[in-house]
Order: C-alpha cells, then structure tokens, then sequence
C-alpha cells in the first residue's frame, strides 16, 4: 500500500459511546458452523419491501443472522456459477448485523450478476480482512471458466474501509464499479479497528461512489465532533443521502436498503436521486 492510515484523536467520551454503540446492539459477536439447511442462499431470504422496522422484525433477523454464521470468507450465495456473468461482492461493517443486507442482496442480484457475501473478523485488525479478501478474491478469479470482466463491490460501513485498503492491490485487468455506504473513510481516530489505507489516486480501472449519510442522522457518525465520512480522494462521485425516505429515517443502517434501490434502479435514476446533493471530487 501506498498511503498512510488515517488517524484523528478524539476524546474518550466520543470512544466509549461508540464503542457502547456497536457493542450493545449487536447480539451476533460470534459466528459458528452453518447446516446446509441453514445456508444464506438468496433464494431463501425474504424480507418483502422496506420493513416497518428493521430490528423489531423476527423474520428479518432470523434470515440476518444466516448470514453472520458464515465463516469467514468470500461466500458464493446463488446455487450455480454462470461463468459469463459478472460478480457482485457485499461487504459488511463492524460489529454487522446480517438483517440490514437482506433486502439489498435481493434488490441488488440478477440474471447479470453472481452474488457473493465477504464475511470477515470486525474484532481483528482491519489488515487481516483486507489479506482474506484478496486472497479469496483470486480464488474465485481463477475459478471461473470464462474472464472475469467486471466486479461491482457494494460495502457497507466499515467494510468501505477494507474494499478502500486494497483497491491498488486488486488484479488490473478487471473493471471494478464500487460503492461505500456510509463508510467512515475519514478514520475513526483511535478506534483503530475500521483504519483505513485510501490510495494516493484512483486506477482507471475503478468507479467508486461514495453514499454518505447526514451525519446528524446517523446513530454510529452522531456523536464525533467531526464527519468520519469526509475523506480527501480525488476522483470519486459523492452522494449525500436524504434524511428520511419512504416515511423512514435514513440513518446508519437503512442507508444501505435506500442505496441498494439507486443501483438496482441506476439505468433510470430516480427523481430521489435527482433531489439529494450530488458532487463530484
């Protein structure tokens, strides 16, 4: 890597009450052996349109925490590779929940792309994903009968961080097509566990968007005295979120659903999308 971490000190406090945050409303900390009746095929996950609540609903939870009881890894979630489509790769964050990417991976899969699922250590230093990552990557790569032409990556929260950290280390004959979701490429100062490597610039070869949510809005970016989604990279498209959407606030968690629909819809923007501040860096 080519660039330094980033990092910004910040009082305890701000340390404690993040950390309290993650912790204490995440109830999936461990992972364990998945049956094979239990395994996250998408075809079995269900979670119908944008819930009333997220947490709050049984069903979504149970078919979330399929997800998490993944080893660690790159996961494959369709029954047969079609070695002509493309690949799409969902990313989870710190301390992730499994219910927040249900109705994404459904929104997001389709007849032109498989879809894979990275589950990865959030407890562990960052560089130990971005390794497992690489390395599963290439396996899947060589795997595939057919070249692989494009990879589109969609990256939640703290796994923004790790796709971030290993762009420049990614195979270079491949078009990457990217998007970090409330992602705190930034740094989290001395919560060192979502650090991040930002390239000095970015390969031709990637497009990346970065969905940032209103900071007030957001229960995990609320309470640092600074927005850990701002990060100085040239060469990105920026898009600021709306605060509240279909009736619902649009915050840490439920940003990920309202991005999956731009993108599943991104051959017709939206009028949403027209509505929300747009930049490019």
């Amino acid at each position: 890597m080519s660039s330094t971490r980033t990092g910004i000190r910040f009082g305890p406090l701000h340390v404690a009450v993040l950390a309290l945050g993650f912790l204490s409303s995440n109830p999936l900390m461990g992972s364990e052996d998945v049956k094979d009746e239990d395994f996250p095929w998408i075809s079995t996950l269900n979670a119908g349109d944008w819930k009333e609540e997220l947490w709050g609903d049984k069903e979504l939870r149970e078919n979330g925490s399929r997800l998490l009881k993944l080893e660690k890894g790159i996961h494959f979630l369709e029954p047969e590779v079609n070695p002509e489509n493309d690949v799409l790769i969902a990313i989870h964050g710190f301390a992730a929940r499994g219910y927040e990417w249900v109705y994404p991976l459904q929104i997001l899969d389709n007849d032109e792309f498989d879809t894979y699922f990275f589950r990865w250590e959030w407890g562990k230093p960052t560089e130990r994903a971005e390794k497992l990552f690489l390395n599963e990557f290439e396996e899947i790569r060589s795997k595939r009968a057919e070249s692989l032409s494009k990879v589109r990556v969609v990256a939640h929260s703290c796994g923004g961080t790790v796709i971030m950290s290993v762009i420049e280390s990614l195979p270079s004959d491949i078009e990457y097509e990217v998007h970090v979701v409330a992602s705190p490429l930034g740094g989290l100062g001395i919560f060192t566990v979502c650090d991040v490597d930002l390239p000095k610039e970015i390969p031709e070869n990637f497009e990346i968007t970065q969905w940032k949510t209103q900071q007030h809005m957001d229960s995990v970016f609320l309470y640092f005295p600074w927005d850990t989604q701002d990060a100085e990279l040239d060469g990105i498209k920026v898009i600021d979120l709306p605060e509240r959407a279909k009736g619902k606030r649009i915050g840490h968690v439920r940003s990920l659903s309202w991005v999956a629909d731009q993108i599943a819809g991104s051959d017709k923007p939206s009028k949403e999308i027209s509505q929300v501040g747009e930049q490019t860096q």
